[in-house]
């Protein structure tokens, strides 16, 4: 049995909206996945570096996994890619 659909309000703490930069768009994306908020942590955690699985554990983790991909996949001033998790920035270059 799945776990219930994470709230708006759960989604904003999991991706660090404290400050609301991510638009309600966004936010209503991820909500659209159907994902738990353990499914949206695994895909969190996947982006994050942390180990993870080669294969998501489920297709709503894979559709997060992609949303985030691709906010994570923006270039922020100086040319490098930010992402908030948690309130932390999380750059690549």
């Amino acid at each position: 049995m799945q776990d219930p659909p994470a709230t708006r309000a759960e989604i904003a703490e999991l991706i660090g909206d404290d400050d609301r930069s991510a638009d309600a768009s966004f936010i209503e994306r991820i909500r659209a996945t159907g994902a738990s908020v353990d499914e949206i942590g695994e895909a969190i955690d996947d982006l994050d570096g942390r180990p993870a699985r080669r294969m998501p554990s489920s297709l709503r983790v894979a559709a997060v996994r992609e949303l985030l991909g691709e906010r994570l996949g923006r270039r922020d001033r100086a040319g490098g890619r930010t992402f908030s998790i948690l309130g932390e920035p999380i750059g690549r270059p």
